[in-house]
Parts: C-alpha cells; sequence; structure tokens
C-alpha cells in the first residue's frame, strides 16, 4: 500500500492518508452513516471501488 501525501492545514504541513489507506482502514466493522457518506466522496473523487 502507498503511503499518503502532505497537504496543508492553517498554513501548517500535515500527513494525510491516500485514498487506498483510507479505504483499508474502513474493513473489519459496521460502518456508521459516516463512514458510507465518506467512502461515497472516495469512490467520486478518485474513482476507487470501496466494500461500503
Amino acid at each position: 500500500m502507498r503511503g499518503g501525501g502532505r497537504d496543508v492545514v492553517r498554513r501548517r504541513a500535515v500527513p494525510c492518508l491516500s485514498a487506498a489507506q483510507q479505504v483499508h482502514f474502513h474493513h473489519g466493522y459496521d460502518p456508521t452513516p459516516r463512514d458510507r457518506h465518506d467512502m461515497a466522496r472516495l469512490r467520486r473523487a478518485f474513482g476507487i471501488t470501496t466494500h461500503f
């Protein structure tokens, strides 16, 4: 799994997870409505497949 990148929040560089890492860490539990929303946004933004 490739590492994430970096982004800027309030003029401070912060580490970020890649889309693939975010999908990976959403496995193994029943998703909440927020989790479903997050995965839908990843699908739209990156054209990736998620498990829910």
